[in-house]
């Protein structure tokens, strides 16, 4: 499709919201720093498809790789305390 990565990491937050508006499905690079006991989740379409948390050592990354079809919602979002500190968002587009 002649996508490119971009780190869009400066223009994206937790609990929004976002679509997919290229026409193409896109592919998402999302890294997170963990606290003990916390928890990452991510929704596409409104379905929920990933959770990843810890219970070990504070500061573990961890992240998600999915691919969005066109026209699809995508939302990175906190499960539960403690928080959890967006490292890198790349998207494939």
């Amino acid at each position: 499709y002649g996508q490119t990565w971009q780190n869009v990491t400066g223009s994206r937050a937790l609990a929004t919201t976002y679509t997919n508006s290229t026409g193409k499905p896109i592919q998402l690079l999302v890294q997170f720093s963990i606290s003990a006991g916390g928890a990452g989740g991510l929704l596409i379409n409104g379905v929920l498809v990933q959770e990843q948390g810890s219970s070990a050592a504070n500061g573990q990354v961890m992240g998600f790789s999915p691919v969005i079809p066109a026209g699809g919602t995508y939302q990175v979002y906190q499960v539960n305390a403690p928080a959890i500190l967006i490292v890198r968002w790349w998207e494939l587009r």
